[in-house]
């Protein structure tokens, strides 16, 4: 949806980048699923997406799915963080 100034409705197919710096490297995530307006504070809240326009949210349905999701991607980023600690420790030993 980048670049259109259509809005996002519910089922829509999004692209989240949740890419950062690391220890001095790009670590790069890209997520690709179906957009529910309960993501928006999520995404907020990890500075995922900003807020370009003052209009108040009115997402206010709370899902344990939603809770699940964002348990489930904080895990499989700490699993990746420790990969790639392992790999460096690996490459060290070389």
């Amino acid at each position: 949806m980048k670049g259109t100034d259509d809005e996002i409705e519910f089922g829509d197919m999004i692209e989240l980048d949740f890419t950062k710096e690391k220890k001095g490297k790009t670590v790069f995530h890209h997520m690709e699923c179906k957009f529910i307006p309960e993501l928006v504070d999520i995404l907020l809240e990890n500075d995922v997406i900003e807020v370009s326009e003052d209009k108040p949210l009115k997402f206010t349905d709370k899902d344990d799915i939603i809770e699940e999701m964002q348990k489930a991607i904080e895990c499989l980023e700490n699993r990746i963080i420790d990969l790639e600690e392992s790999v460096a420790e690996l490459l060290e030993d070389e």
